[in-house]
Formats: structure tokens, C-alpha cells, sequence
């Protein structure tokens, strides 16, 4: 499958721009700002027009050519970020920042689902569980390199030299996404676009697919805010610097790595991985809130990036798996509102919580809503359509 290995390869250079960007912007905002809900509503900007446009976002991957509209979001995403840089490194109004993180976020509503249903078309349907769990670990090592190298950047030179390393990356994925050649398992293009109201009513029809969607909505909107929760933790609970946010991402990133690596080697997966994978994050959570020192913070972040690939690759393979070609850009449209665009819902909601109470609190509020899923899931599951 060399199709899919250029583009892994091209998905891993792209994360490492993401996740040094992400970390750069937040602590960028917290020291300007010092407000932790400011800075969780302009990290909502980016992911409030995934909730609010992925699902017709979904209908028109359905409708059109995946590949060309994966290579035109890169070009819009690169020039974003470019932008972007120089905003930072000008003090710009955080208006500004919060309408390139907006633009930003459109794109993602696009993007993602295309991405995420090219890999059924590249790889073989016996494969795909193993495929989309080697790309939740690329995604992880991100996690691991791009604030390894925030964490370098931010103590020699700034925020904005971090931003603009994630407008080169998309120049690279770009580049692979151009040798790549249409995938041989794209359905033909209906003569109507696909409509949302079909797509819902298809998952609706659907077991698995309505319990996999209520656990990934309800863990992505608390559980899957890495990038809010491990800063405010860093800063807030622990007294700690950017270095201290970098080495706790990076230490989830390689409890994620080490644990996918096991996972690509599955072929089943069933609702009830997502039941106690939920489960076994809540314990964690809670674990992250009584944490007192940066050293233990990073056991218990490992273990953290661990249960969440757990939990994230099962979800995101059991909706590829129970999902028919024609629907593939509705479904991981959806999905994408629940685990990404759900952070325009959870981002500020952390913000609040932690100007309210504190960070320890969140952590715990983030724990119950997480232990939660699994049983709310387990009951959708047995609701008659």
C-alpha cells in the first residue's frame, strides 16, 4: 500500500506542526492574556465551525473527489498558519487570532472527514481497524515530537517560530498528497449530493454506530481537551513553565505511541473496548487532579495517552467498520463534531470551570463526565430505531 504509507508519512510531518502550534498558542495566550477562558474561547474559534459545518461538510466529501479536496485544505492551511506567525509576532489584537483560528477551523471541518475516509479507500476493508489505529499513533507521535520541539523553540525564541513551523509542514503533506493517485475503493459520485438528514438517519439505524457517536461526543467534549487541560495543569496546578506543559504532552504522546503499537495488530473491535477504555480514563483523570509534582504528572500522563488512543482508534475503527462507502464522509463528518468539534463546546467550558474553581476541580468534572459515557453508551446501543 504505498499510497497509505506516503500519506502516513505525510500526516506524521503535519502533526508535529499541529501539536507545536497548539502548545506554542495556548501558553501564548495565557501569559497575554492570563485569562484561562480567554484563551479557551479563541482554542474554541478553531473547532466551533467543525461542529456547526462538518456534517454538511460530510455530504460534500461524499459528493466529491476526497484526494483533491485533502490537497486544497493544505494549501489553505498553510497559508493560515503563515498569517498566523506574523500575528503573533506582532502582538495583534487577539480579534485577529481568534478569526485565524476560525478560518482555521473551517477548514477542518472539511479536511478531516476527507483525510479520515481516504483511508478507506486506500486500504483494504480486512486492514482498516489495524490502518486507522497506525494513524492515531502517528498522530501521537506528533504529540510527542511537535511540543518536544515547542518546548526547544519557546525557550530560545518565541511563539511565532513555532506557528511557523506548522506552516512548513503543510507544504510537505501537501507534496505526498500529490504523488498519491485516486483510491480504487471510491464509490462513484451520485447525481445529487448526498443529504445530512440521509446520513442521520442511517446511523440512527445503526447499533453500533449510535453508541459509538454518544461515547465519542461526550469523551471528545471533556476527556480529548489534552491540549487546554495538560497546559492549565502545567501552570496552574503544578507552577510549572512551557517546558513543564511540553514534557507532560510528550509523555501522553509516548503512553500513546506504546500503546498503539499493540493495537495495530487487532482485526476485532467491539463496543465494549469503548465501555471500559471510558472507563479506565476516568480513573486516570482523577489521577492527573491529585497529582502534586511534574514527575509524577508524567506517569500519569503516559498512562493517559494509553487509554486515549485505546479509546479514540476503537471508536473512529468501529464507525469505519459498520459504515457502507456511500455514507464514509457523512459518518466521519460526525464523527469529527464529536471528537474534534465538541472542543468548541468543551474548550471554554474547561476555561470556566478553572476561573471558577480550579484546575484540580476540572480534572474531576472531566473524570465523571468520562465515566459516564460508557454506560450512556452501552444504553443507546439497546434502543430500538
Amino acid at each position: 500500500m504505498p499510497a497509505y504509507r506516503r500519506w502516513v508519512a505525510g500526516h506524521l510531518v503535519s502533526v508535529i506542526g499541529t501539536w507545536s502550534q497548539d502548545l506554542a498558542l495556548t501558553w501564548y495566550l495565557l501569559d497575554r492574556t492570563g485569562s484561562p477562558s480567554i484563551t479557551g474561547a479563541v482554542i474554541a474559534a478553531e473547532w466551533l465551525p467543525v461542529l456547526l459545518l462538518s456534517a454538511h461538510a460530510g455530504a460534500v466529501v461524499d459528493h466529491w473527489d476526497t484526494l483533491k479536496l485533502a490537497r486544497r485544505a493544505q494549501v489553505a492551511f498553510g497559508i493560515i498558519a503563515a498569517v498566523l506567525t506574523v500575528a503573533v509576532l506582532r502582538n495583534a489584537p487577539i480579534a485577529l487570532i481568534l478569526g485565524l483560528c476560525t478560518l482555521r477551523g473551517i477548514g477542518n471541518a472539511l479536511d478531516s472527514p476527507a483525510r479520515a475516509a481516504l483511508i478507506g479507500e486506500m486500504v483494504p476493508r480486512a486492514l482498516l481497524p489495524s490502518a486507522v489505529t497506525l494513524s492515531s499513533v502517528v498522530f501521537n507521535a506528533g504529540r510527542i515530537i511537535g511540543p518536544a520541539i515547542a518546548g526547544v523553540v519557546l525557550g530560545i525564541w518565541s511563539p511565532s517560530a513555532c506557528i511557523a513551523v506548522n506552516a512548513a509542514s503543510f507544504i510537505v503533506l501537501y507534496a505526498l498528497l500529490r504523488s498519491i493517485e485516486p483510491g480504487a475503493d471510491r464509490p462513484p459520485a451520485p447525481d445529487k449530493r448526498p443529504k445530512v438528514r440521509e446520513g442521520l438517519r442511517y446511523l440512527w439505524s445503526r447499533s453500533e454506530l449510535r453508541a459509538g457517536f454518544v461515547a465519542s461526543a461526550i469523551v471528545g467534549t471533556f476527556a480529548l481537551n489534552s491540549s487546554t487541560l495538560f497546559p492549565l495543569m502545567a501552570k496552574e496546578g503544578l507552577s510549572g513553565s512551557a517546558s513543564t506543559a511540553a514534557a507532560i504532552m510528550t509523555a501522553a504522546g509516548i503512553g500513546a505511541v506504546v500503546a498503539g503499537s499493540f493495537l495495530t495488530r487487532r482485526t476485532v473491535v467491539s463496543l465494549r473496548v469503548l465501555v471500559v477504555s471510558s472507563s479506565i480514563f476516568a480513573v486516570v483523570i482523577a489521577l492527573m487532579a491529585a497529582t502534586t509534582n511534574a514527575v509524577t504528572a508524567l506517569f500519569v500522563a503516559a498512562a493517559w495517552g494509553a487509554v486515549n488512543i485505546t479509546f479514540a482508534s476503537s471508536a473512529r475503527s468501529l464507525i469505519q467498520l459498520h459504515t457502507d462507502p456511500p455514507y464514509r464522509g457523512r459518518m466521519m463528518a460526525l464523527f469529527g463534531i464529536c471528537i474534534t468539534g465538541s472542543t468548541a463546546v468543551g474548550a471554554p467550558m474547561i476555561g470556566a470551570i478553572t476561573d471558577l474553581t480550579s484546575i484540580r476541580t476540572t480534572m474531576l468534572v472531566v473524570s465523571a463526565a468520562t465515566l459516564a459515557s460508557g454506560g450512556l453508551a452501552s444504553i443507546v446501543a439497546r434502543v430500538r430505531p
